[in-house]
């Protein structure tokens, strides 16, 4: 890390400046930032909004099914307990990456009960 900005400021101010100089590559240039940008948002959403459905869906899976189905349900719980008492912690000492682990883990967990609910629900139905 340069100066506490991080790579990803040198690489935005040296698009910057060469938009600057050649004009014709500036379209091209902001192009790639703005994806950029909306990428890593994109990823950011997808985090948060995996990590605030994950506790309703293994709520729901957890209390509602029976039998192996809720063994299964649970199998979830062996990754995210531990990714949100890393989260916690590191919020709790005031760390500015906090949520970065629960970023990349919640679509995990809230994937694995999504593809559990269809696959119960697909062989439940009678045919």
């Amino acid at each position: 890390m340069l100066g506490g900005f991080g790579e990803w400021w040198l690489i935005a101010s040296a698009a910057e400046q060469a938009a600057y100089k050649n004009p014709s590559c500036s379209a091209s240039l902001l192009g790639a930032l703005v994806l950029d940008v909306l990428f890593g948002g994109l990823i950011i959403l997808v985090g948060f909004g995996s990590a605030l459905a994950y506790i309703p869906l293994q709520l729901y899976t957890g209390i509602r099914w029976r039998g192996a189905w809720r063994i299964v349900a649970l199998v979830p719980l062996l990754l995210m307990i531990p990714v949100f008492a890393i989260t916690g912690l590191a919020f709790a000492q005031q760390s500015n990456l906090w949520p970065i682990i629960l970023i990349f883990a919640a679509p995990v967990g809230t994937g694995c009960l999504v593809i559990l609910m269809v696959v119960r629900r697909l062989g439940t139905q009678p045919p």
